[in-house]
């Protein structure tokens, strides 16, 4: 349980902390208290090919700028199609990247 002050003085709850009166802010259900608990959310990025070159290809709308692109960049890729791949290095300003791929990759 979590408590707050009661902005109002005269407060119609009977129960108080110390001098001021006290209303019940939120109350909850603990599940574990273990410090290596770790909560992870899984999400889908998707981006655009921009160029296409064999194995090649650079990807735009995916991030938005350099940093987030070099956070995900040890993670895989991969394409509606099956294709496998890797991201290589941020390309300018605006989240495009340079990725590699397993195989030849078609802009469709």
């Amino acid at each position: 349980l979590c408590f707050k002050e009661d902005p109002a003085p005269e407060s119609e709850y009977p129960m108080g902390c110390g001098d001021s009166p006290c209303a019940l802010a939120s109350a909850g259900l603990v599940s574990s208290v273990d410090p290596d608990r770790i909560v992870l959310k899984r999400i889908i990025l998707t981006g655009y090919p921009h160029k296409v070159h064999k194995s090649k290809a650079y990807v735009r709308y995916m991030f938005h700028n350099p940093e987030d692109v070099k956070w995900f960049s040890p993670l895989e890729l991969w394409t509606k199609y099956g294709r496998r791949g890797k991201i290589r290095e941020p390309v300018g300003t605006h989240g495009t990247m340079k990725c590699l791929f397993d195989q030849v990759v078609q802009q469709r």
